[in-house]
């Protein structure tokens, strides 16, 4: 029997004369739920609660009470279910589910607690009833988004860049929803600006739009747009104004890398081809591979002096540990130096034959001896092997430059000791590097940074002076703004790129 709550002492809901009042209690109800009901006013919810009673004191059991409530408020609805006086249930009867008639015109989008109270209620109890917080649909989730003010933001929220203004635009509300105005509070790089925004009227207008000047190139700006009424449903967008006068020259430069990579790719094509014709042409002299060459003597000034004329033998020595980038970058330079150079280059790359044929110490003890210079590349990885102790196991691959240092750096103090010239080595270091990592044992070594001292480094291969009283030493190729020029040089200008932003990212 449902009826609507009346305030009763504990001891009138007791029918059995033989009990003391208020002695006995029943432990509070189970699996409340709250269940959204069919309704006709859509302004308005309806809700109907459900419950299991507890099977402790179920024998004493004479009814429930279930009440509505604002969380800290007044109640809005309750309800008194009460059994007949002959009713008695057992503890078989406690998986039975019970419920209300349902609670009509609840408002929307709004916090409601139900509590479900098992009775009779002794004094001093507290465990009698269980409480469940709940939220009304909100008015978007019953009617639509188009059909509620309050629920409705702004949507297809556009910006559209003009110099150093900013155009936004974004759709407005529905006709039905009678708001006629806008707003927005833009914030970003130290200014505060709200803009009224109005609607416009008429047929086929579904979107308005405003604009902020005056603003900062690669600053983030944030807009918080909505319809002018209270409690409007905000939307933020944020944006970043472009400086579109860099963008030509990031497209240049981007292009000058783009044709780089392409000259690049071919310069390995060309050489791989070369290479095949090389190794089937010359069979007596297995591994060893000449590049095609330019005479530098045909860009030379004609003032300069006479270089030598035969080809100085260079090898080359470098460490692999930095990475295959690294690699790159020593391939092209010696390509580059073989082809406009006028030398002659040694590289392990180049003569993997010789070395199967002969050993890696073999090999590298023949190359130092026969060089006229030998060209260390210092690097990083280079630096921290020298720097500290290696024991290396029979099984394990030995890194020849790590050897090949310590060679060079005993025949410099031999030599520097019996006043002989140590112009024979030359350690050498490219952008992404500097002369830090140069080991220590090589201190005494000629020094260049490329391609900065490219000409520098071109004059000491040929033992010439750059300048003399009317005199002076020029080679197209050989400065470093002319040695990408030619392909090679090209192809190496895009490895040193590569590599410095890998490594400078690490």
């Amino acid at each position: 029997m449902l009826q609507d709550c009346v305030p009763k002492p504990c001891n009138t809901l007791l029918r059995r004369s033989n009990l003391n009042p208020c002695e006995h209690f029943v432990k509070a109800p189970h699996n409340v739920n709250v269940k959204f009901g069919n309704i006709s006013n859509k302004e308005h919810e309806t809700v109907v609660v459900s419950w299991q009673p507890s099977e402790e004191g179920i024998e004493f059991l004479v009814g429930f009470q279930i009440s509505v409530q604002i969380p800290g408020g007044e109640v809005v609805g309750c309800q008194l279910l009460l059994f007949h006086s002959n009713f008695s249930l057992e503890v078989g009867k406690s998986q039975q589910v019970y419920q209300s008639d349902p609670f009509p015109n609840l408002e929307l989008g709004t916090e409601y607690v139900v509590t479900v109270i098992a009775l009779p209620v002794p004094e001093q109890w507290e465990y009698y009833y269980t409480a469940k917080f709940f939220r009304t649909r909100s008015c978007a989730q019953i009617n639509g988004v188009e059909k509620c003010r309050a629920d409705w933001s702004p949507r297809n929220i556009t910006m559209y860049q003009e110099g150093r203004d900013a155009i936004l635009s974004f759709s407005m509300a529905p006709p039905q929803l009678n708001i006629e105005n806008y707003f927005a509070f833009c914030s970003g790089d130290k200014i505060n600006k709200y803009t009224n925004v109005p609607g416009i009227q008429g047929e086929n207008q579904t979107h308005v739009s405003f604009r902020l000047t005056d603003l900062q190139f690669r600053v983030p700006y944030s807009c918080e747009i909505a319809a002018d009424i209270e409690d409007a449903k905000r939307k933020v967008y944020k944006f970043m104004l472009e400086d579109t006068s860099a963008q030509s020259v990031i497209t240049t430069n981007s292009l000058l890398i783009i044709i780089c990579i392409i000259l690049f790719l071919l310069s390995v094509f060309f050489l791989l081809i070369l290479l095949f014709y090389q190794r089937k042409k010359r069979k007596g002299n297995k591994g060893k591979l000449e590049f095609p060459e330019e005479n530098p003597l045909d860009s030379i000034s004609s003032d300069s002096p006479i270089l030598r004329h035969i080809r100085p033998q260079v090898f080359i020595l470098y460490s692999s540990s930095d990475g295959p980038y690294h690699v790159a970058v020593v391939l092209q330079f010696a390509v580059f130096l073989q082809q406009h150079a006028a030398v002659q280059v040694s590289l392990d790359l180049w003569e993997q034959l010789q070395i199967a044929e002969h050993g890696k110490m073999n090999w590298l003890c023949q190359k130092i001896e026969e060089s006229d210079f030998v060209l260390v590349v210092c690097s990083q990885g280079m630096y921290k092997m020298s720097n500290r102790q290696m024991v290396t196991q029979a099984n394990e691959e030995v890194d020849v430059s790590i050897v090949g240092i310590s060679m060079i750096a005993e025949d410099m103090y031999r030599a520097k000791s019996q006043g002989l010239s140590m112009s024979k080595y030359i350690t050498v270091t490219f952008e992404y590097t500097s002369e830090q990592y140069i080991p220590k044992m090589l201190y005494l070594a000629s020094r260049y940074h490329l391609m900065f001292s490219l000409p520098l480094l071109f004059s000491h291969l040929h033992q010439v002076q750059m300048h003399k009283p009317g005199i002076q030493l020029h080679v197209d190729v050989m400065t470093p703004e002319g040695y990408i020029k030619v392909p090679s040089g090209c192809s190496l200008y895009c490895a040193l790129h590569k590599a410095t932003q890998i490594y400078n990212e690490t």
